[in-house]
This record gives C-alpha cells, sequence and structure tokens, in this order.
C-alpha cells in the first residue's frame, strides 16, 4: 500500500514540476516512433502535463509525430490538447514539418484542427512556399484548401524582403503542376510588380515570364501565365519585354504574342476571375452555369 502511496505522489510531483528544456522524455521517443499505445499511457497516465513539452531542437511531441509521418500519433495528440503552433528552434510549427516531410495527410489533421496555415512568422518560408519548392501538389491542395497565403512566402516581403513569391519558386524548380495550381486557386502572376516589392532574387519591376526566358525555361510556362492574364508588355530597369535579347522558345513565343490581343474569351474568363477574386473561386463550381462554362472558368478544359 506504502508503495503504491509513493507511487501516485511521484506522478503528481512530476505533473507539478515542468520538464527542463532541451531534456528528451518518454512523449518525444513515443511521438517520434510512432508508438501510439505507449503514447496513450503516457498522456493518460502521469505525463499529460508535459504534452507540449521541448526536446534539445525545440521539438515537441506533436512537431515529432508530425515531421515522421505518424498521423495516428497527430491525432491522438491534438484531440488530447497538444499545442499547434508551438516551434522549435528553427521557427517551425509542426505543420511545417509535416509538409517539409511531405505528409498531407498529417497536414490536414492539423489544419482542421485550426492550425495556422501560413505558419510561424519568425520562418523564413511559409508552408506553402515550403511545398511549392519541392513540387509537393497534395500538400498545396490541402495548404490551400484551408486558405493559405497565395502570393508571398513571408509577410515581411512587403518591407523588402528575403525570400521570393510562391509562384517563382515553381518557376525556378520547374514545378509545372504546382505552378499551374497557384494560378488556377488565384495567384496572382504580377503581385510583386502591383506590390512593387524588391525580392531577394526578383526586382519590383522584372515580370514572370522574363524569368521564364532568363532560365530557358519549356515554353507552356509561358503559355500558362499568359493565360492567366500576366502583364506581356511589363518592362524592367532596362525597358525591355521578356522577348527581347533572346532566341528560345520562350521568347520566340511571348514575342508572337505581343502582336496580338489575347482571344476574346480568354479575357472574358480572366476579367470574371478577378471580379470574383481568389476566396470566391471555390464557388464557381456552385454557379447556375452549364458544365462546359463551369470547366471552362475553372481551367478544367
Amino acid at each position: 500500500m506504502e508503495a503504491v502511496q509513493k507511487q501516485r505522489l511521484s506522478a503528481v510531483l512530476r505533473q507539478l514540476v515542468p520538464l527542463r528544456e532541451g531534456e528528451d522524455n518518454q512523449l518525444h521517443r513515443a511521438a517520434e516512433t510512432g508508438d501510439l499505445d505507449s503514447l496513450r499511457q503516457l498522456i493518460e497516465g502521469d505525463m499529460k502535463g508535459q504534452i507540449d513539452s521541448k526536446n534539445h531542437l525545440g521539438c515537441t511531441p506533436l512537431r515529432l509525430a508530425a515531421a515522421k509521418g505518424h498521423v495516428d500519433c497527430v491525432q491522438y495528440l491534438v484531440s488530447h490538447g497538444a499545442g499547434l503552433e508551438v516551434a522549435d528552434i528553427k521557427s517551425q510549427t509542426p505543420l511545417y514539418a509535416a509538409v517539409r516531410r511531405k505528409h498531407s495527410d498529417c497536414a490536414e489533421v492539423l489544419l482542421k484542427a485550426g492550425a495556422v496555415p501560413n505558419g510561424d512568422p519568425n520562418n523564413l518560408a511559409t508552408p506553402l512556399f515550403r511545398a511549392a519548392q519541392d513540387g509537393c501538389l497534395q500538400c498545396m491542395k490541402v495548404l490551400i484548401k484551408y486558405g493559405a497565403e497565395l502570393n508571398f512566402s513571408k509577410p515581411i516581403m512587403e518591407m523588402g524582403a528575403l525570400c521570393s513569391t510562391v509562384l517563382y519558386i515553381t518557376l525556378i524548380y520547374k514545378h509545372f503542376e504546382c505552378c499551374k495550381l497557384l494560378l488556377c486557386s488565384g495567384a496572382d502572376p504580377d503581385f510583386h510588380i502591383r506590390r512593387q516589392l524588391n525580392l531577394t532574387n526578383l526586382s519590383k519591376d522584372e515580370s514572370l515570364l522574363q524569368v521564364v526566358v532568363r532560365h530557358d525555361l519549356p515554353v507552356e510556362f509561358a503559355q500558362l501565365l499568359i493565360e492567366f492574364g500576366i502583364n506581356r508588355f511589363q518592362r524592367n530597369s532596362s525597358g525591355r519585354t521578356a522577348d527581347s535579347d533572346s532566341r528560345n522558345e520562350s521568347a520566340r513565343f511571348i514575342r508572337s504574342s505581343l502582336v496580338s490581343p489575347l482571344l476574346l474569351q480568354s479575357q472574358c474568363r480572366i476579367g470574371i476571375r478577378r471580379c470574383l477574386g481568389p476566396h470566391r473561386l471555390q464557388e464557381i463550381p456552385a454557379l447556375p452555369l452549364p458544365t462546359k462554362l463551369t470547366n471552362f472558368l475553372l481551367f478544367a478544359m
């Protein structure tokens, strides 16, 4: 009986005395290895108060489980009140960690529970930026579904940035489907020009079409940007348009597009989508329109 009382007293004291940051504990090990049974025993036993304890890298059990893709552990920790926004020493939230390792199922659990889709403001990149860089289309779809910012990687970009736009990174890494998804979801191909942002790798007057030409990207990227209404006539600081001084295929395509206007139906589609705005594009399927017209507005044909 005395031994039982000592055991109970010890459990109470462990809950009252906070774990020193930097120490690994059983929760961290169970979460990282995906040992749900042990995790359940610990949380429902004497370690409930340490659910957000940090290890030597500032990682909580939820952050570790998300990074390893243990979706059942993530669900369990979230259901027992684990902090969704507790970031590690690199300002990576559990959501960012899940996206970085391409675990879209874990990301969806976190977002559905209320995780901030843009991550920690002290991180140099948003989860969507990282997913776009890695070409993880499924993670991008989940993040966009829950309202991730489509255009910039970090709010301080408005003051002169350390990072580039999300669209720019899909071009640099040649992720065509990711670029298309962003544009279909309402990303603005002229965002940095409209906002006059001075970015690390993109001047405020350089069109993304000029990026396509400079990096000799496939012509499909130029076609896509033009179809989504990018300013074809944008001039850089030297007064040149995207087709100047280049003979690659994309430059030739842009040059030919400059001598004629967009098709009227394309201009109408761009105008309608701009009137709706990115936050209402998802409502297009609910409009009382013929299927063919709905698909046209959604670029599904």
